[in-house]
């Protein structure tokens, strides 16, 4: 009984909070997100009315992928030899866009980002071979060093996308607020350049143009200038 009184005395302060919240003043807030990849952020906002408010943002974020069914290009009774394909994507981002408080529930927010960025794209296709031992147990993994057996390059893009987002702000004290932020990201990337390319094969295109999109969740901590 005691536990359900102070759960809805905590419940109620923190409805109480939500409808008093209000935000004149500029703030940083730094963020960590979760989706296909792992991102970092810091963003500044300025109030300019008194739901509105400026954002300015940049944004850090990697992923890498491997291909989990690589391909069997020879096999014998002692040796299967695979090529597998590897990639590794670095995003650096900035972010200007807007965010507007709702009206009734001044803590949850809506916005909307213009993203212009840079991505750099790591590619590789390894040439690998598990051989079978005298005891009839298998080695795994041992990689060719001719570059006639392994391809690789670094594609260089320049990107622009849009980023949409709700939020809520949590309050600590006066000048800390524990933010939670869900986002969708839309992303055009247009290769630029390509550099470090090994490609006897000739296993990798000239030029790309991709769409991607992404789902993330945000927890970070904002600290308003006061």
């Amino acid at each position: 009984m005691k536990i359900g009184v102070r759960f809805g005395s905590v419940f109620t302060l923190i409805l109480l909070s939500i409808g008093a919240y209000s935000q004149s003043t500029p703030d940083m807030t730094a963020r960590l997100s979760f989706g296909t990849s792992r991102q970092f952020s810091l963003e500044y906002r300025k109030p300019f009315k008194e739901s509105l408010k400026w954002v300015i943002g940049a944004d850090y974020s990697s992923e890498q992928f491997i291909d989990p069914s690589p391909n069997i290009i020879n096999a014998s009774d002692s040796l299967v030899t695979f090529k597998q394909y590897e990639s590794k994507i670095s995003r650096a981002n900035l972010r200007f866009g807007i965010e507007k408080s709702i009206e009734k529930w001044p803590m949850w927010y809506l916005g909307a980002n213009i993203i212009l960025g840079y991505r750099l794209s790591k590619e590789s296709n390894r040439i690998y071979s598990d051989t079978l031992n005298k005891n009839g147990t298998w080695y795994q993994k041992v990689e060719y060093s001719d570059p006639g057996d392994y391809s690789r390059i670094k594609r260089h893009f320049i990107t622009t996308g849009l980023m949409l987002t709700t939020g809520l702000d949590l309050p600590l004290n006066e000048r800390f607020v524990f933010n939670v932020n869900v986002s969708q990201f839309f992303e055009g990337a247009f290769q630029v350049a390509d550099s470090d390319k090994l490609d006897p094969d000739d296993e990798f295109s000239n030029s790309l143009s991709t769409l991607y999109s992404d789902t993330r969740v945000g927890l970070g901590v904002r600290y308003s200038f006061k």
